[in-house]
C-alpha cells in the first residue's frame, strides 16, 4: 500500500503483484539474480487419515529453493519443469512431514491438498528459524506456482522474493526493485 501520492495517485493505493511485475523487475533490476512470485494458502494437507488444517501450501519458483535455503534431506526440490508442465508435486517441511507420515518414508507417497492429489517428491530436515513470514518452514509446504493456479486463484501474488547477485548488492538490487515496480504500479520509488 502506498504512502505517498505522486503524479496524482492517492496516497493508500493497494499494490497488486503479479507477473508483469515480475517481467519487469527482470528486465530492469540488472543487480536481482532471482524474483519469484509466491501465493500462501491454507487449504490443508491430508495424508490416509491424517489432516494438518493449519499447513502454510506456498505456491513459489524453483528459484526460492536456492533464495530460501530449502535443502532436501531426501528426494529433491522443486525443479523448471515441475513449473512448466504445472506437476502436482510437493516438498514438505520437516515438522509437516512427521505430523502427515510419523517416521515413514514420504517420498514417492500421495497427499492430498485442497483435495487435489499431489506427489511429495521431497521433504527437509527439521529446521530451526529465527524469524519467518506466513508460518515457519518447518510446517510449510511447496508447490509450483502454476500447480498453485489448479488450487486458488493466483493471478496475484502474496508477495515477491528476490535475491541479489551478491550479497554486497542487496541495498542497490532492492532500489532497482522498488523502481521498476514504481514504474509499472505508478507510485514514488522512494515509496515505502
Amino acid at each position: 500500500q502506498t504512502s505517498e501520492q505522486p503524479g496524482g495517485q492517492r496516497a493508500g493505493k493497494k499494490v497488486v503483484l503479479e507477473q508483469a511485475d515480475v517481467d519487469i523487475i527482470k528486465a530492469q533490476a540488472s543487480l536481482v539474480k532471482y524474483v519469484c512470485r509466491e501465493t500462501v494458502k491454507r487449504p490443508g494437507i491430508a495424508y490416509a487419515d491424517r489432516m494438518v488444517g493449519t499447513a502454510a501450501i506456498r505456491g513459489v519458483c524453483p528459484e526460492y529453493g536456492e533464495m530460501r535455503n530449502e535443502v532436501a534431506s531426501e528426494g529433491r526440490w522443486l525443479t523448471a519443469s515441475d513449473e512448466l508442465e504445472r506437476r502436482r508435486v510437493v516438498f514438505l517441511g520437516g515438522r509437516l512431514r512427521e505430523q502427515l507420515f510419523s517416521g515413514r518414508p514420504a517420498v514417492g507417497e500421495t497427499v492430498q491438498i485442497g483435495g487435489v492429489r499431489f506427489t511429495v517428491v521431497g521433504v527437509m530436515e527439521r529446521k530451526i528459524q529465527m524469524s519467518n513470514y506466513f508460518s515457519s518452514d518447518d510446517e510449510s509446504a511447496w508447490i509450483p506456482y502454476s500447480a498453485a493456479g489448479d488450487l486458488w486463484n493466483t493471478r496475484y501474488a502474496s508477495v515477491l522474493v528476490f535475491a541479489p547477485v551478491a550479497p554486497q548488492f542487496e541495498i542497490k538490487a532492492e532500489a532497482q526493485v522498488l523502481a521498476a515496480l514504481a514504474t509499472r504500479q505508478q507510485f514514488s520509488p522512494t515509496d515505502k
